[in-house]
């Protein structure tokens, strides 16, 4: 079982014992990663930026005209991160990387999984709902996005795509069938399978 996996199995159960997505109860589980990799020593506790009373400044007004969910938004600006060099660019779970969500290029970025370059990002990729929280490192890796309406996590391998979606059965499954690579074609998890 890789990392990721154990995140989620730490994760979900918590979060599907709430009836609805919760900032502060997600907030707490995912600074939690953060203390337990300071407590490791992964990061020293100077690595590690916490976000101040009023959040990470970001730019409002791209978030607003990427029509992100206002939930969305809170979320960004209260996560913690790792800005300090060399650890900045540790692996924050296997084969993934934390994001930031400044500078503007990076938010664009954080709309589109599969981008490879920043010009290259779909902007509107992602739902107003959805924040990734991971992405690949480099061409690889794991991308956990959270939809916060719903209160779930999608996890894939940006290598790999979306699951193959071979007949017309498992097609009609798909939330977005007409795109069998796209994101939300992904198995939503609440709870531990």
């Amino acid at each position: 079982m890789n990392i990721s996996n154990v995140l989620l199995n730490f994760l979900l159960p918590e979060m599907s014992s709430v009836a609805s997505y919760d900032e502060s109860v997600f907030l707490d589980l995912w600074s939690k990663i953060y203390s337990n990799h300071q407590l490791l020593c992964y990061y020293p506790s100077s690595a590690i930026e916490w976000p101040p009373a009023e959040g990470h400044a970001i730019n409002l007004q791209l978030c607003h005209s990427l029509k992100l969910e206002p939930a969305v938004i809170s979320l960004m600006q209260r996560l913690p991160r790792v800005r300090t060099p060399p650890y900045s660019t540790y692996d924050f779970l296997d084969e993934t990387y934390q994001i930031e969500y400044e500078p503007d290029g990076v938010l664009r970025f954080a709309r589109d999984p599969f981008a490879l370059k920043e010009e290259d990002a779909r902007e509107n990729y992602l739902l107003p709902q959805d924040v990734m929280l991971t992405s690949g490192n480099s061409l690889v890796g794991i991308c956990m996005i959270l939809d916060t309406r719903a209160n779930t996590i999608r996890k894939f391998n940006t290598l790999t795509g979306a699951p193959a979606v071979f007949d017309d059965e498992e097609r009609s499954k798909c939330e977005r069938p007409d795109d069998p690579g796209q994101y939300r074609n992904y198995g939503a998890r609440t709870r531990c399978s």
